[in-house]
């Protein structure tokens, strides 16, 4: 080779340059070359291979089995490494075209997490050998060791879930349906590699009407539409759900349709019911599971491109999530507390406090991530439980005020706030009024004007009585309509100057003038009807009766001012009953039915009212 440096460019003078450097260096050694056994001799203008071995793959032993065919570590002597070949353990045309197809298909898809397969060749015995990448690593499956993968052993699964979406979504770009996806099938290399492995059962699209029926897959993974045999029911939402199936194996350490026999896992994949995962597991990661294994295809992550970017999200948003997870459980201590203690007590401190930890878990875990998922529906029913609880105890103010923080409108709720404000505020008027007439009803306010009128109607009354008893005793003689009227009238006189001697302390208050006037009007009313009685021409005794029925309806009248009015009522107009029996009793009675109905005014103005006012 001749090479003129005045008619090349500066780049190619420069690897001119370089390659002549080369061949000088190499004619310095050449002898050494020759005779090291090397498989290239170089001299100065060419290169060519010498002593080519017979045999470019010495293969070695068995590092796996599979269905059909077995796996040996092998050396390349050009280019010179370890390699992997996978033969048929029995030398079957049929076998020899799986073998075949499982080649053709990862040979065709070149991606980093599908093992590259560098040629195809045949055996002495015309059995296709197949010539891959050796993957230096361990199978996932041993990884995991049948255990549930937690905090960073489950952030670290997922990155490999994430590894093996992608071979899937490349896969099915390219019209490719593994059909076997499962942690045993997944590789994982010394320096970080993920490879998908096994591809014998994987079935191309544009050719998968010429595919053999039969049942195919492993039992505790198998999606539902594998059942059938039926080679075209397997669509690209078949490994949707395999990929389920092995995030379910990831999170609980068991196969998705657990079981101790083949014929009930295939009964548990027809099946294919939602699993009840523990609290250990975070519910988004449990939701995309279930979702992924759901019986109908339609209901599964449109693509295994969406089941992957829903695993992102969660890593991004783990620790929202976790937040949130904090969260939801301090709502539902707070439900728990609030159906046990619905009615306020000690001013509802605790339940306020377990609200407000529940509130400031969900709004953080929005604040770290505006589109975390359940938190918007956890703290709109937080925010309606509350409210409610508020509207019951009255705290309608607060209540409005989370109306108006719930992310979404509750028209029922709304309208149950604005009718019980409603409510309070004719409550609140009625209060009011209340607090402006309570005044002119306060019985401490005229109390010495009531204590000075009792005393006086219990002297005068007792005089009376006794100045009567006196009289009747020295002149007995049938009592007259004058008579009475005389010692009514006294009496009524007596009152009534009484009364307006303490109209200042009395008549204070509405209570204090009501009770004045209607006792006042009762004694009044005896002279009145005497005198009526005797331009009549009634006797005495029909004298007697009227006034005993004046004490009871005054007395009924002065109730509820005096509590006990109703008690001096019955015994006036028990007394009116007896004389209609005993006429002669007719005096007795009245006397009587006056005495009592003084003594009860007394006992309500004085004992009973310092009762009530301790």
């Amino acid at each position: 080779m001749s090479i003129d440096p005045t008619s090349c460019s500066q780049s190619e003078t420069e690897v001119t340059i370089t390659y002549q450097s080369s061949v000088m260096e190499e004619s310095v050694s050449a002898d050494a070359t020759s005779t090291s056994g090397s498989l290239i001799n170089l001299q100065r203008e060419d290169v060519r291979l010498v002593d080519l071995p017979k045999r470019l793959i010495k293969v070695g032993e068995v590092i796996g089995k599979g269905g059909m065919g077995v796996v040996r570590i092998a050396h390349q002597h050009l280019p010179e490494r370890d390699v992997a070949v996978k033969r048929l353990h029995i030398a079957k045309a049929r076998l020899a075209r799986a073998l075949l197809d499982e080649a053709m298909i990862m040979g065709g898809l070149e991606h980093p997490n599908i093992v590259p397969v560098h040629f195809v060749r045949l055996t002495e015995d015309n059995s296709p050998e197949v010539v891959m990448k050796y993957i230096q690593g361990s199978s996932w499956n041993d990884l995991l060791d049948k255990k549930p993968q937690l905090d960073d052993e489950l952030l670290q699964a997922i990155d490999v879930m994430r590894s093996v979406c992608r071979a899937v979504e490349f896969a099915h770009s390219r019209g490719v349906i593994h059909r076997d996806i499962k942690p045993h099938n997944v590789m994982l290399g010394r320096f970080g590699e993920v490879y998908l492995m096994d591809w014998g059962i994987a079935v191309r699209t544009s050719n998968i009407e010429n595919v053999p029926d039969g049942l195919v897959g492993t039992p505790g993974y198998l999606a539902p539409e594998m059942l059938s045999g039926i080679a075209t029911d397997v669509t690209f939402q078949t490994d949707i759900f395999l990929l389920g199936a092995t995030l379910h194996a990831v999170l609980t350490g068991e196969r998705r349709h657990r079981a101790n026999n083949v014929v009930a896992a295939l009964d548990a994949a027809g099946k294919s019911e939602p699993y009840q995962y523990g609290p250990e597991v975070p519910p988004a990661l449990a939701e995309l599971t279930n979702r992924a294994c759901a019986k109908n295809p339609d209901d599964r992550p449109a693509s295994a491109t969406d089941f992957r970017i829903t695993l992102e999200k969660y890593l991004s948003l783990r620790e929202a999530y976790m937040v949130r997870d904090r969260g939801i459980e301090k709502v539902r201590d707070f439900k728990e507390l609030i159906s046990k203690r619905q009615r306020d007590q000690p001013n509802g401190i605790l339940i306020r406090q377990r609200f407000a930890e529940a509130r400031f878990g969900l709004e953080q875990a929005l604040q770290m991530a505006p589109d975390c998922d359940g938190v918007i529906p956890e703290l709109q029913q937080l925010l309606r439980v509350m409210t409610q609880w508020l509207v019951n105890n009255k705290h309608l103010d607060e209540a409005e005020h989370l109306l108006l923080s719930m992310p979404e409108n509750d028209d029922d709720l709304n309208a149950l706030v604005v009718a019980r404000k409603s409510e309070a505020a004719r409550e609140a008027a009625e209060l009011d009024y209340l607090k402006k007439v309570a005044p002119a009803f306060d019985p401490n306010v005229n109390a010495i004007g009531r204590y000075i009128f009792g005393a006086i109607i219990i002297g005068v009354v007792a005089i009376t009585v006794t100045t009567v008893i006196i009289y009747d005793t020295l002149f007995p003689a049938e009592i007259s309509p004058t008579r009475l009227m005389f010692s009514t009238g006294s009496v009524a006189l007596i009152i009534c100057v009484a009364l307006i001697v303490i109209r200042r302390w009395l008549f204070s208050t509405n209570l204090g003038s009501r009770l004045g006037h209607t006792i006042v009007l009762g004694f009044c009313a005896a002279p009145l009807f005497a005198i009526a009685c005797i331009k009549a021409g009634y006797p005495g005794n029909v004298v007697m009766i009227g006034n005993t029925l004046f004490v009871a309806l005054a007395m009924a009248a002065a109730y509820p001012v005096i509590q006990s009015g109703r008690l001096a009522a019955v015994f006036a107009v028990a007394n009116v009953l007896i004389v209609s029996v005993y006429p002669e009793w007719s005096h007795n009675g009245f006397m009587l039915s006056t005495a009592f109905a003084a003594v009860c005014i007394v006992y309500d103005w004085t004992i009973r009212a310092s009762r009530v006012k301790s």
